[in-house]
Order: C-alpha cells, then sequence, then structure tokens
C-alpha cells in the first residue's frame, strides 16, 4: 500500500496554530477572527462628537456613591463635587486652606467664621451668589 503524501506547509514554527485542534499550522479561520475582533475593538473606539457643545463627557472608572457634596465620603464623590461644585474655601496638596469664592475671613472666636464673599459670583442662572442666597 502506498504511503500518503507529506502536506508541506510553507509557515514557519512560530506560526504554529496551538488553539486550532485539527491543525497544527495556522489556518484561515485562526487568522480571519483575531483579525476582524481587532477591527471591531478599533471602531468602537472612535468618539462622536457631542451634539450641544454645552455637554461635558467625561469617563470615570467607578460610580461615585453619593453626588451631594455633604454626604459624599469616598474618593470619586469628592472628585467630582470638586468638579461640579465651588465652596467658600479649598485645600491644597498639602491640605492648607486657601479662599475659593470667599476673599477672605475672621474667626472672631473659635466658634464663630464670616467670610468675606467675591464680588460678581453668579449662580448657574444668572442670579448673584449673596450672602442671603438660598
Amino acid at each position: 500500500m502506498p504511503r500518503p503524501a507529506k502536506r508541506f506547509h510553507s509557515f514557519p514554527f512560530f506560526l504554529r496554530c496551538s488553539l486550532c485542534p485539527l491543525c497544527s499550522y495556522l489556518c484561515e479561520l485562526c487568522v480571519t477572527v483575531p483579525i476582524l475582533f481587532s477591527i471591531f475593538l478599533l471602531s468602537s473606539c472612535s468618539h462622536l462628537a457631542p451634539s450641544d457643545p454645552s455637554t461635558v463627557v467625561f469617563v470615570i472608572e467607578s460610580n461615585p456613591a453619593n453626588l451631594d457634596p455633604r454626604f459624599g465620603s469616598d474618593a470619586r464623590s469628592q472628585r467630582l463635587s470638586a468638579l461640579l461644585f465651588d465652596g467658600l474655601v479649598e485645600r491644597d496638596a498639602e491640605m492648607n486652606l486657601h479662599p475659593d469664592l470667599a476673599e477672605s475671613w475672621d474667626t472672631p472666636t473659635p466658634l464663630a467664621y464670616i467670610f468675606h464673599l467675591r464680588k460678581g459670583i453668579l449662580f448657574h442662572d444668572g442670579r448673584p451668589v449673596t450672602c442671603m442666597s438660598r
């Protein structure tokens, strides 16, 4: 009985397909599927411009626990609160207090603070910020 002819593959040894149990070299399926998957991933990274120019889109790693700056205690909530809200004072990298909406402040007693607001500060709807604002 004659021996069957050996199949000749021109692929180098480092292109052997270890995923496909039916062949020992790269097959068409093992090449096509990763290429199509890569094209899909690259096309899903495209960015569409927001239709509204007043819209801001940014990526966060996880959802914040709370967007209320009075109750947000995790790092994400505090970071988003800092982006959304201004305070009377702010802290620098060394945790020192600096004026933000307040120009300055006085401490007449250990339990009392008097903040002097900057002029020209407006709410989102255009109303001026005063000491009587709610």
